[in-house]
């Protein structure tokens, strides 16, 4: 007589537990809030390298101009003397 009764009380109890472990990782790993701070973040810092990347090709711009410059006045400079 008990043991049908010890089953369905296990049966729900397992059914207990693993709809809260589930309803647990489901409200762990699906927090939007968290994922759209995590994109932002990431947007921003993306902005940013091609920020610094841009800074840097135009400083290599004008490192190129700056020795060709520098060339040319050098040998000006030979010419002349």
């Amino acid at each position: 007589m008990f043991t049908p009764m010890i089953q369905i009380l296990l049966y729900l109890s397992a059914t207990f537990v693993l709809g809260f472990a589930l309803g647990w990782l489901l409200w762990k790993f699906s927090n939007t809030e968290q994922a759209d701070a995590q994109s932002t973040e990431t947007e921003y810092w993306m902005d940013r390298l091609d920020q610094a990347r841009n800074e840097r090709d135009l400083l290599e711009t004008k490192i190129a101009a700056l020795s060709r410059e520098k060339e040319n006045l050098t040998k000006r400079l030979k010419a002349a003397g």
